[in-house]
């Protein structure tokens, strides 16, 4: 039995962050309404909404995450 292991970039090439969306079943970037909000145990997660309006959702690490607020793709949510 063999296992194909993928890697999921969560960045485009011009930063915006992408994520899995489960209706479409691929990637696609989010563009609207992107926040990063920080758990109680410091991992880092993106919500934001794709060009269709569809509910998106992503893990980020902590340069990431900070890269894309200072970038300005993305706002600070809550636990920062």
């Amino acid at each position: 039995m063999s296992t194909k292991t993928t890697t999921k970039k969560t960045t485009t090439d011009d930063g915006t962050l992408q994520a899995y969306n489960v209706k479409a079943k691929k990637m696609e970037p989010m563009v609207k309404s992107v926040v990063i909000d920080v758990t109680a145990n410091g991992r880092y997660f993106a919500k934001g909404l794709n060009k269709d309006g569809d509910k998106l959702c992503t893990a980020l690490g902590e340069a990431k995450a900070k890269a894309a607020v200072k970038a300005g793709t993305a706002k600070k949510g809550t636990g920062w």
